[in-house]
């Protein structure tokens, strides 16, 4: 039986790392230093918490298996609260790699910009697969390397597991899609002319 409940304050905390990590790394530190390197791989490492919360939905799927709830109230207050959860958290994951993208652009490393996306995604689906199936947490990178680099070997070798990695890459890889083109538009429409705005008064001062 699917567990019904999970431990959603310390998933959100998780998800909003990377994010919080991407907006020093990539919009507010001016320099390169030992300390951004670190932050950069906890930024990596940490990256998958984000996108790991869709796989949550599994739990309302125990409520619903639980039978212990309405249908009015699965379906009216229960599924759209999850909803908020799924998109709030995959947002932060989305900017997050945005962020990361456009830093790399305007840095001119464009050859490395042009695979950063697949090849990050591919790398949280990874991550979100030691999670999801085998239970590992992003600290174990960082603890036991070694071990995560023999599950990392033994799942990409076995087509199983490498079939549920390439389902997750699918997803997210789609997901941010559309959620990267509506950012887009909101961008341009809402926030564009009020941040050129300040760039010449920059300029000019």
């Amino acid at each position: 039986m699917i567990p019904a409940h999970f431990t959603v304050a310390k998933n959100i905390i998780l998800a909003e790392i990377p994010f919080f990590l991407a907006l020093y790394l990539f919009v507010v530190a001016k320099t390169r230093t030992w300390l951004w390197w670190i932050l950069c791989a906890v930024f990596i490492a940490f990256l998958p918490n984000a996108a790991y919360t869709l796989t949550d939905i599994i739990h309302f799927i125990g409520a619903v298996q639980s039978g212990t709830h309405s249908i009015a109230y699965l379906v009216f207050v229960l599924f759209p609260i999850y909803l908020l959860y799924m998109v709030i958290n995959f947002q932060f994951y989305v900017i997050s790699i945005q962020l990361a993208h456009n830093y790399i652009k305007q840095e001119g490393y464009l050859k490395l910009a042009k695979w950063f996306i697949p090849l990050i995604h591919f790398a949280c689906a990874i991550g979100v697969y030691l999670g999801r199936v085998q239970r590992l947490e992003s600290r174990n990178l960082f603890e036991k390397p070694l071990l995560v680099m023999k599950d990392v070997w033994v799942d990409m070798t076995n087509l199983h597991s490498l079939s549920l990695i390439l389902l997750f890459f699918a997803l997210f890889y789609g997901l941010y899609a559309i959620f990267a083109h509506i950012n887009q538009r909101i961008w341009d429409k809402r926030f564009a002319p009020y941040w050129h705005a300040m760039q010449r008064v920059k300029q000019t001062s």
